[in-house]
């Protein structure tokens, strides 16, 4: 993942958070070539059921690794009882 610095971050955050938004792909910011923080989509709903990170990761495309993957558990498998 390409680094951009936070001085051309500020100089460019309004075309990032579009690019972002319209994207949905992350972008990273920070000095030096080492990320600091990562520039997300924010979802456009969430699962309460769910954690904020949990949320984000689902809709920053955290798990799209997962479609290729395959089902080896049914849905049963899946639910525990609290």
């Amino acid at each position: 993942m390409n680094v951009i610095t936070t001085t051309s971050a500020r100089q460019h955050l309004s075309q990032l958070i579009g690019a972002v938004h319209r994207t949905r792909r992350s972008i990273a910011i920070g000095k030096r070539n080492k990320a600091e923080v990562l520039l997300i989509r924010f979802p456009d709903s969430t699962n309460l059921m769910l954690d904020e990170m949990t949320n984000m990761n689902q809709y920053g495309g955290g798990f799209d690794f997962l479609e290729d993957e395959p089902d080896i558990y049914t849905r049963r498998d899946l639910i525990k009882t609290y």
